[in-house]
């Protein structure tokens, strides 16, 4: 199970809290960057962007992801709609768990 994250910063946590600095952030959206899964960035198309700040990162790699016989996803909400798509296409998922807003976004973006 991984959740899917729309690349950027958290306001509303406090200093610290977040992940990453708002200039690795940035970095990342200038490199292309659309969502997260398990903290590694994706693309639109969903290829992964293998940037350096994934060495910060302890936990699954994308490879390992992909090696799952069941990937479920879960996510939902418009911030989230392209990651959760690169997400789709990248094959990163193949099952998901969204509300019908997301689901209905999804159906309508499919190409």
């Amino acid at each position: 199970m991984t959740g899917i994250g729309a690349p950027g910063i958290v306001p509303q946590l406090r200093a610290g809290d977040n992940f990453f600095t708002s200039q690795q952030v940035a970095r990342a959206k200038t490199l292309g960057a659309v969502g997260e899964l398990n903290l590694r960035y994706i693309a639109q198309d969903g290829e992964p962007l293998n940037l350096d700040i994934e060495d910060l990162v302890i936990g699954a790699t994308l490879q390992q992801l992909r090696r799952a016989t069941h990937r479920l996803g879960v996510a939902g909400g418009p911030p989230k709609y392209r990651a959760i798509r690169a997400a789709l296409i990248g094959g990163w998922l193949n099952m998901l768990v969204t509300d019908s807003t997301t689901a209905q976004w999804l159906i309508g973006h499919r190409n």
